[in-house]
């Protein structure tokens, strides 16, 4: 399944001036109880990072629809997709006074310039910003890169 999965994110050729290419990757996986016996289950768990271009219900589809070929394939297989959290890119325009002043305190304080940047990374802001508009004043503001 993973390798499948692997190949149909490899064709997907969608990206955005802002964030990129969308990226799936295979984080964690559980299997096997002990060495040198072949395990009797296994989980697998997925982390995307999706784009306007190809956006959760996309990736959706597609991971239904390699189940379904993988469970054509192998008549025994039993293979359930379960999506336990699915929220959307965040836009915003970057342009208000909340982001200058996170800018201007993060110049003050740390010593250094914070750039204005888009990040691919999965935020609570999805939730937040549902009703918002892209003018609406956001910022992510933390250690690290994502």
């Amino acid at each position: 399944f993973v390798h499948r999965i692997n190949e149909a994110q490899a064709k997907i050729t969608a990206t955005n001036e802002e964030l990129g290419e969308p990226v799936a990757n295979a984080t964690i996986f559980n299997s096997g109880t002990q060495v040198n016996s072949i395990p009797d289950r296994a989980v697998v768990e997925f982390n995307i990072r999706t784009i306007p271009e190809a956006d959760n219900d996309g990736y959706q589809d597609l991971f239904e629809q390699v189940a379904k070929d993988v469970k054509e394939k192998y008549s025994d297989c039993d293979l359930d997709i379960d999506t336990y959290m699915s929220r959307s890119a965040v836009f915003t325009t970057g342009d208000n006074p909340v982001v200058d002043l996170a800018q201007s305190l993060g110049k003050k304080y740390l010593g250094e310039s914070i750039p204005k940047q888009a990040s691919p990374g999965v935020t609570d802001a999805a939730d937040l910003m549902l009703d918002k508009g892209k003018d609406f004043p956001l910022i992510m503001f933390g250690p690290g890169e994502t």
